[in-house]
């Protein structure tokens, strides 16, 4: 529930875990909608948002000097690497004023400063949102945690993915925690889809009928 600020796991219609998340600003809105949730990626690699790329990083690589009047030093300070028709290739010999951005992918590796931090939960959607992990803990210490674009980020991920792959394969937690520390853009394919359903109340009610209310983001 964006509003709550919070994701909830239910088995049976009753809640049997929850877990503190930060959704999109206003500007970044996450969109309200429904999907099933067919994997778990354990350290995942990041594909830029179109939106960075044409809000942060094109203005960078379009200006300031440089054999094409761009500076690719953006992308090395995020670690990003460039695909061109899906072909890995030099930042710097690309004329970033004349490029054909459609056949641009810019990508960053699993690591210490992946946004995407150790785990992603994948839910193919129109909106390429999906829930993950942060590098940027400070996020879950305040009460209103709209922040960033729309994707949402969990404050405790891990748990998450025990849950699911206990529920989905019989995984013990070791497993996935073995997962979290060695895999390498490791996606685990769920055996039963779970439908994940991304709501706006500002109000709900709990078993005994109480009402809980929400500020409107």
């Amino acid at each position: 529930n964006v509003p709550a600020f919070t994701v909830y796991v239910a088995r049976d219609g009753k809640p049997v875990y929850t877990d503190k998340i930060v959704v999109g600003e206003l500007k970044y809105a996450t969109p309200v909608f429904s999907a099933d949730l067919k994997s778990v990626v354990f350290n995942p690699e990041w594909t830029v948002p179109p939106t960075i790329v044409r809000e942060n990083l094109l203005p960078k690589l379009r200006g300031g000097g440089g054999l094409f009047g761009g500076n690719t030093s953006v992308l090395k300070q995020h670690g990003l690497t460039v695909n061109y028709n899906v072909k890995r290739v030099d930042p710097s010999s690309i004329d970033w004023n004349r490029v054909n951005m459609a056949a641009i992918s810019f990508y960053q590796g699993p690591g210490a400063d992946d946004r995407l931090g150790k785990v992603k939960f994948d839910y193919p959607n129109p909106y390429s949102v999906y829930m993950h992990d942060t590098i940027k803990r400070g996020l879950f210490k305040p009460a209103m945690r709209a922040e960033g674009h729309n994707c949402i980020r969990m404050e405790r991920p891990g748990k998450l993915a025990e849950i699911l792959l206990a529920e989905d394969k019989g995984w013990d937690a070791q497993k996935v925690q073995d997962l979290l520390a060695k895999g390498y853009d490791s996606a685990v394919n769920l055996d039963h889809p779970v439908p994940v359903h991304t709501t706006y109340f500002t109000a709900s009610a709990d078993a005994d009928g109480k009402v809980t209310t929400f500020a409107d983001i």
